[in-house]
């Protein structure tokens, strides 16, 4: 099969070509003309002319370009327009011919690499159209003519439609349909004319007839007509032409007879004017030709089978007999309404046999000429199922790479099902033409042609339709042990064929083995020599779709693997590869997905609910995403539901899921959502349908198979076993996860495993085997820098951290994931304490376990003083003279001791009051005279070290990560170190400056790389917000004046100077300094790169 695509060559002579008009058989429209005029000058720039054939809508247009006199393109639409991938690439095509330099070198990769889908209209419409907004200086016009052809084809009305919205108002767009169809446009754009407005009145009819015929048929005569034909300009010509071959006393005579013109009159008409003449041979040729659009003087030699055609066409073209001819005389092309006559004709004169090779013989012509979709139309057409099959051999890779799968599965459509059976080729070609829009349908069309490529000694085709297959079973029904064979069979094809196959089939092929052997085997050695290599070949030939597939399988094996860093990596990877446009929409969305699961693992929820809500905009802009991709979110939202302890919404994500049609025939997503739902019923002891849960998992999990997710179900059913009290059944699950865990290196759910397990056989007394199971959990936490496991509820995890401060284990690493995942503090012995929470940053304000909370106004004004000279000082501890000589520096000893005593036993009180049945003393000691705060949290920390951490990976090019710290740290910001406290400590003030300081760096960097992610709105929120605290900072003014400036909004650019004027002004700045500032405003920074 060479690497061959479809050219420029392969769209169709006349595609670009407007109608020639004839000035003396041409009847000027002046009052329409004037009608379009007139809806121009009031701004309306989309003209929808909409009448049935023979209204005169094409001359129309013509004579409407020739009056605006300004350049543009005429696009003649055709069925093959309804691929709208194809629509695209002829558009682009046919753009190059009025503007011989246009270019949109984004959209032109996507087409060559195959990276814009079926479902990408939108995004295709916007890049065409902003490229054309920045080449045109002036007026532009788009015709689309036959616009109803692609009525029926939602993708290609999308395209259509998304142009019309995103095109520059110097483009003036006319469509030109039979009726109308479902587009989306703003009626204030818009002009429709309708038949009504097409009609020729008395005194265009009088024009008509002495233009064409030079008739002048008497006033009843005229009326008769018109009523008649209601208007219709053909229906007035084939008046006209009878008024001059029989008179006006037959031809009223006639008229007289009948209501209205329609089909049968036309095609009697034409049988008197163009046929009758003719013999059989050159008549049949005439129908023959009737079964293609355009025609091409090879073409017409190639079909017609008689010489005298072409001379008779060109004839029927000079006297303007519903035949039109380009400029060169070198392509025909019949009226619509009399090809649709001679159609209708032809099936009643032709014999299948002579329709079918008049087909064929045009399809081998589309071939030969390029032209490859029209050929496949037409020998499918034809059913020359040979010639079908050895053109898909040649070019159906090159389909396929195109994404014009709209086009196989329109031409392949229509033939009849043993067909399929017989050619392994078409079958194969017609089900991955419809794995998007009917995989189960793919589905058995795959295996067929697999099966007949097996049996027939076709190995490619055999590889391509197992690859197929694999991820069918993998990423639609879920059923990874129906994978399995044919995933080793795919490799021992792979083996003989790799040298013979074009990087674009390695590629996919290396890409499926390497998921097919994620899900199905979990294998360490597989999974990355199979995605490195699609991964090599993917960058080296630029493909970057399809290395966004690659990234998203070799980030989740880093995650069995534990390999955290490499999986950081391919986050990075990944955000850059979502401010890539030619990453599809549904890989950006696994990309999101995979970033999600990472934060996730990792325990960083806060930045999960921040990019969950991103994902939740797509979803609710797109709901046929949300149905097919929200139960893979709602998976991930489990975990964090119950992370965060939030049970009840666990179990609504679990009935979402589990309700969801997706889910309904997947054994592998139901199964997760059934385990999961086991463990909510275990906690919530409602225990029957608890086990009956477990069952079906276990059932479903077995069918659908796959050994890191067996290895998960077992984990979270022995955990559900545990709550249930079936101590027997839950270690055996237990044990069985912990051995493929162990059998395939795999971190995370061994941990959890290990707990669950530990804390089962603490519970049984085995006291020695709990501590060994929870020493193994505790040092893989520690390991893997990981704060939680699968399933770890705050209660669960705080018995489990317990159980290991009881035992001695790991006690420093329990200490930390305690305060840090729980905000509790772990004493000896494994006591638990909830840790005294302090916001610093902004007013003062204490906290205890989410229940008691101190406000500032509680304290008096020394007592604020007494907690800011505390918490300034490192590690929270201060020498009781040092806070008396803060507080009373003027004071003798014993006085200041007794007022320090004084506050200090109020200070006390209020705490005691609040922190009841606790005590105050947990978190306030005096010990050797040195007072301390303990078993706290302080606010300032966190945000420092976030801070500090974000602008250190910003500074590496990590701009993911960097913008997960920042964005956490700037959340605690809620004002200055301690902003209502005055007290002169320079430690105070320098901690309120050095914070101040982070602040506004965090903001500039976490500000610009929301810019860089297209979410200014948010970056201007936070840059007023950051400057209320310096109005003075440049960094700050510059990045907002440039946002204002880049949002096309003058006016607060404007007022932002005059403030930021006055804010020099205040903080003493000379006039000529002021302007000195204000004009380095203008000298341009160097562009950040990111994506949030």
């Amino acid at each position: 099969m060479p690497e061959q695509k479809p050219s420029a060559r392969s769209f169709a002579a006349g595609k670009f070509s407007p109608p020639v008009l004839d000035p003396q058989r041409h009847l000027p429209r002046t009052r329409v003309i004037e009608i379009l005029r007139q809806a121009e000058a009031r701004g309306r720039r989309i003209f929808l002319i909409r009448g049935q054939a023979g209204r005169g809508k094409t001359t129309l247009a013509r004579e409407f370009l020739q009056e605006c006199d300004a350049p543009f393109l005429w696009y003649q639409m055709g069925e093959e327009d309804r691929d709208p991938v194809f629509f695209c690439a002829a558009l682009l095509e046919g753009l190059r011919r009025p503007l011989a330099r246009f270019r949109t070198p984004l959209l032109e990769a996507m087409l060559d690499k195959g990276e814009l889908a079926t479902g990408d209209a939108e995004r295709a419409a916007e890049l065409l159209a902003t490229e054309l907004s920045a080449f045109l200086s002036g007026p532009f016009f788009l015709v689309f003519d036959d616009l109803h052809l692609i009525d029926g084809s939602p993708a290609s009305l999308a395209f259509f439609s998304s142009l019309l919205q995103f095109l520059p108002v110097d483009v003036r767009v006319l469509g030109l349909s039979r009726w109308a169809l479902p587009l989306s446009l703003e009626k204030k754009c818009l002009l429709i004319l309708d038949n009504e407005t097409l009609a020729l009145n008395r005194q265009e009819t009088v024009a008509l007839y002495d233009r064409l015929f030079d008739l002048a048929p008497t006033g009843e005569t005229l009326d008769l007509a018109v009523r008649r034909s209601e208007g219709w300009i053909m229906g007035l010509v084939l008046i006209g032409r009878a008024l001059a071959r029989f008179g006006e006393d037959a031809v009223c005579s006639r008229l007289h007879g009948m209501e209205s013109l329609g089909q049968e009159q036309v095609e009697e008409f034409f049988g008197e004017e163009v046929l009758d003449g003719l013999d059989e041979e050159m008549r049949h040729g005439l129908l023959r030709l009737a079964l293609f659009d355009d025609l091409p003087l090879p073409l017409i030699a190639r079909v017609s089978e008689d010489e005298r055609v072409p001379e008779l066409l060109a004839e029927l073209s000079r006297h303007n007999l519903f035949v039109r001819a380009d400029e060169e005389g070198c392509t025909y092309g019949f009226h619509h309404l009399f090809r649709d006559s001679l159609r209708n004709l032809g099936l009643r004169e032709l014999s299948e046999e002579e329709r079918r090779r008049a087909l064929a013989r045009g399809g081998r012509w589309y071939l030969e000429d390029g032209r490859i979709e029209e050929a496949l139309a037409c020998l499918a057409e034809a059913r020359d199922y040979p010639a079908c099959e050895a053109l898909l051999k040649d070019f159906g890779m090159a389909l396929l790479g195109s994404n014009r799968l709209k086009t196989l599965e329109t031409a392949l459509g229509t033939l009849p099902e043993p067909v399929m059976d017989e050619y392994a080729v078409l079958a194969f070609y017609y089900g991955m033409s419809l794995m998007d829009s009917c995989p189960e349908r793919a589905h058995a069309l795959l295996e067929q042609a697999r099966g007949r490529f097996a049996e027939t000694g076709m190995a490619r085709g055999e590889l391509l339709a197992s690859a197929q297959l694999i991820l069918f079973h993998l990423f639609i029904d879920g059923r990874f042990n129906l994978a399995a064979p044919l995933l080793g069979r795919a490799e021992r094809l792979l083996a003989g064929l790799e040298s013979t196959l074009p990087p674009i089939m390695l590629i996919q092929v290396n890409h499926a083995l390497a998921a097919g052997h994620y899900f199905i085997y979990g294998d360490g050695e597989a999974v990355p020599r199979y995605a490195g290599h699609a991964w090599e070949l993917a960058k080296q030939h630029d493909y970057d779709n399809l290395l966004a597939g690659i990234t998203i399988i070799q980030g989740y094996h880093y995650a069995v693997r534990g390999h955290w860093e490499s999986f950081r990596a391919k986050a990075e990877e990944a955000q850059e590869l979502l401010a890539n446009p030619r990453v599809s929409p549904l890989h950006r969305l696994y990309l999101r997905l995979m970033q999600l699961n990472l934060l996730s693992l990792q325990g960083d929820l806060v930045n999960y609910h921040r990019q969950r809500a991103v994902i939740e905009e797509i979803f609710s802009r797109d709901l046929l995403v949300k149905t097919t991709l929200g139960p893979l979110f709602w998976v991930l939202d489990i975990d964090v539901a119950l992370a965060e302890g939030r049970l009840d919404e666990a179990a609504t994500f679990v009935r979402m899921g589990l309700d969801s049609g997706y889910a309904a025939g997947n054994p592998h997503l139901r199964g997760m959502y059934r385990q999961y739902q086991a463990f909510l019923l275990a906690l919530a002891d409602r225990r029957p349908e608890a086990l009956a849960a477990v069952d079906e998992a276990l059932a479903l999990r077995n069918e659908a198979g796959g050994r890191l997710f067996t290895a998960i179900n077992r984990m979270i059913l022995g955990a559900a076993c545990v709550r249930l009290g079936e101590p027997e059944r839950a270690e055996r699950l237990l044990e069985e996860a912990i051995r493929l865990c162990e059998d395939l290196d795999e971190h995370f759910t061994r941990i959890g495993a290990l707990a669950f397990r530990g804390l089962l056989r603490l519970s049984l007394g085995r006291t020695e085997e709990a501590g060994a199971d929870i020493r193994g959990a505790m040092v893989g936490l520690k390991n893997n820098h990981l704060r939680h496991f699968y399933l770890a509820t705050p209660t669960l995890l705080q018995e489990f951290l317990a159980a290991a401060g009881r035992l001695g284990i790991e006690v420093e690493t329990a200490r930390a994931i305690a305060a840090r995942q729980l905000d509790l503090a772990l004493l000896d012995k494994g006591r638990i304490l909830p840790r005294l929470h302090i916001r610093t940053l902004g007013p003062l304000v204490m906290s205890l376990d989410r229940r008691m909370e101190l406000r500032e106004g509680v304290w008096s004004p020394a007592q604020r003083a007494f907690w800011a000279l505390l918490l300034s000082e490192k590690e929270r501890s201060l020498p009781q003279e040092r806070m008396q000589l803060g507080l009373w520096p003027e004071s003798p000893a014993d006085k200041s001791r007794a007022s320090f005593d004084t506050l200090l036993s109020r200070a006390r009180r209020v705490l005691d009051a609040a922190c009841h049945p606790l005590s105050a003393k947990n978190y306030l000691e005096l010990k050797r005279g040195v007072l301390a705060l303990i078993n706290c949290h302080a606010e300032d920390e966190d945000f420092s070290a976030e801070i500090v951490s974000g602008l250190r990976l910003a500074r590496q090019g990590r701009p993911w990560q960097a913008g997960n710290r920042l964005y956490r740290g700037l959340r605690l910001w809620r004002g200055g170190y301690l902003s209502q406290v005055e007290v002169e400590d320079e430690q105070l003030l320098a901690r309120r400056s050095e914070l101040e300081r982070l602040y506004l760096q965090g903001v500039l960097a976490w500000g610009g790389l929301l810019v860089t992610a297209g979410r200014d709105d948010e970056a201007l929120d936070l840059y007023n917000e950051a400057l209320r605290v310096d109005p003075t900072q440049h960094d700050l003014v510059k990045a907002l004046y440039e946002l204002h400036s880049r949002g096309n909004a003058p006016t607060a650019a404007r007022r932002m100077l005059e403030q930021y004027r006055k804010a020099l002004a205040r903080a003493d700045y000379e006039p000529d300094e002021i302007d000195a500032i204000v004009e380095s405003l203008w000298v341009p920074q160097p562009e950040k790169r990111g994506n949030f």
